[in-house]
């Protein structure tokens, strides 16, 4: 064959192109794993996707690279058996993982950018390569939050506290609450048990509601307190927005939970029960209700109202 006349340029490829060394090519081909570039006629090197940013968050390449783009790199590994070569565009700059505990600290406020959203928490861009996670439950002192959209949006610019950094695992923990005191002591003055309020039904579940009793902070309703005879399901008697009367039977500051009662509170306004009974008769749900209450249905915080109905027994 014509090949066999020229030199295999693989031959001598550890001589030309040493570890380290920063090369300029041509993008020949983009796939979800990396990208390939040619280095000379007939040698390609493989830019893997986990090589092409320090963020854990990589892009796939199909978004970053076009066929015939000029780029960078820098040359990672050789195997001249195989005729493989490795390179690295992340390489390029220095790993920002290096400069970690110099730039931050534990207690420092500092701003970044949602990049992803997740069932348990939201990622936040720190600085390029450096994502933290705000875990769900260091979002909020008072809302049961389920999730992280209910705080932020992937895009948003948002300050948060770092709580927590492991540069060995490359791991940020972050937090939007600590941005804030912790309000449960003043909560617990304000709602010491026996207190009355009115509240805003946010939720309804198998074994009773869950009410905003002022912006932020949520309480329980157990279903065997809302006053309803013979109740079998809150969503039959009760509508989400609706504001009822309540009163405190328990505050637990240390586990962030109020529990209200709305028999508690008609114990001491007996003249006002007929009426509220009266105001909610059983009907039967729609379609819509019957599909909207199994989609928002939530084992954990049905358990803990099941609880609450026990513990009031």
């Amino acid at each position: 064959g014509m090949k066999q006349l020229e030199p295999n340029p693989w031959d001598t490829i550890e001589e030309r192109y040493p570890v380290g060394t920063r090369i300029i090519g041509q993008v020949k081909t983009v796939t979800d794993f990396g990208i390939f570039i040619g280095i000379e006629e007939g040698i390609d090197g493989l830019v893997h996707v986990s090589e092409m940013s320090w963020s854990k968050r990589a892009k796939n390449p199909t978004e970053l690279y076009k066929k015939g783009q000029e780029v960078e790199a820098v040359v990672l590994r050789i195997d001249r058996e195989n005729e493989r070569i490795s390179l690295g565009i992340k390489q390029l700059k220095p790993d920002p993982w290096e400069s970690v505990p110099e730039k931050y600290r534990v207690g420092q406020v500092v701003t970044g950018k949602v990049t992803t959203l997740t069932d348990f928490g939201a990622f936040v861009e720190v600085e390029e390569g450096i994502d933290g996670l705000v875990h769900i439950s260091d979002m909020s002192w008072t809302k049961r939050v389920r999730h992280p959209k209910e705080i932020v949006r992937k895009g948003d610019t948002v300050d948060v506290v770092i709580l927590d950094i492991n540069q060995e695992r490359r791991r940020v923990s972050l937090g939007i609450k600590q941005l804030q005191e912790n309000p449960w002591n003043e909560l617990a003055e304000k709602y010491a048990a026996g207190t009355e309020c009115k509240a805003r039904i946010v939720r309804l579940l198998d074994h009773g509601a869950i009410v905003e009793v002022e912006e932020q902070v949520e309480g329980f309703v157990p279903a065997q307190h809302m006053a309803i005879p013979e109740m079998s399901s809150a969503l039959e008697h009760f509508h989400v927005d609706e504001e009822i009367p309540l009163k405190v039977i328990k505050i637990d500051p240390d586990n962030r939970k109020i529990v209200l009662s709305v028999q508690e509170y008609f114990a001491d306004h007996p003249d006002e029960l007929d009426a509220f009974v009266e105001a909610h008769p059983r009907r039967e749900l729609t379609e819509e209700e019957l599909a909207a209450s199994e989609a928002s249905k939530d084992e954990e915080l049905d358990k803990e109202l099941a609880a609450e109905n026990v513990d009031e027994a």
